[in-house]
């Protein structure tokens, strides 16, 4: 996502991807992102850091891992939270709770499906 500000009342898993394999092709489908090198793992996220960040309004709390290229984050938003900046840079989000209103620089908005208890 491009630009993007985030409001809502969830738990939710963004990745942060920097960086794709560009293959010799202008169709945006044949990226591929590079995540040779990397062994199975899992992460106990109860044992990372959370990190608390102020918005316009309210609070999101983040826990980070970085692995290599790759930023995970596992953040909670406070009700009515309101990002304080436009983020530029991509993600690809996973809602485990809540709902989540994300709003992009140029108006577009998406809420995503979020995950209910297993």
């Amino acid at each position: 996502m491009r630009g993007s500000k985030r409001a809502g009342t969830l738990r939710c898993l963004i990745l942060w991807l920097h960086e794709f394999e560009t293959e010799q092709s202008e169709n945006e489908s044949d990226r591929t992102m590079k995540m040779s090198g990397y062994p199975f793992g899992t992460v106990d996220w109860s044992n990372v850091e959370r990190v608390e960040y102020a918005g316009e309004t309210g609070v999101a709390y983040w826990r980070t891992r970085d692995f290599g290229d790759i930023r995970v984050r596992r953040v909670e938003y406070t009700p009515g939270y309101l990002a304080d900046h436009w983020c530029e840079k991509g993600h690809i989000l996973l809602c485990l709770e809540g709902e989540l209103h994300t709003q992009l620089k140029d108006g577009r908005t998406f809420v995503p499906s979020c995950y209910g208890p297993a």
